[in-house]
């Protein structure tokens, strides 16, 4: 994913940064910008090439 590509979703900044230790070691998810006509936002995962779409129902569980 280039540079100019984060900022239209809505990744530079993210909205949310998260930092998931596993036993596999750790991986940040940032979610960003919500798609248009929907409930789900962008999400993408460092060491993935690519984004996600999940639901932006997530933002309010990472509230809790």
């Amino acid at each position: 994913m280039e540079q100019g590509d984060r900022g239209e979703l809505g990744l530079e900044p993210p909205r949310v940064r998260v930092v998931l230790d596993t036993a596999g070691g750790s991986r940040t998810v940032e979610l960003g910008a919500e798609v248009p006509g929907s409930r789900s936002i962008v999400a993408v995962v460092s060491g993935e090439a690519g984004f996600h779409v999940v639901d932006g129902s997530i933002l309010g569980d990472l509230d809790r």
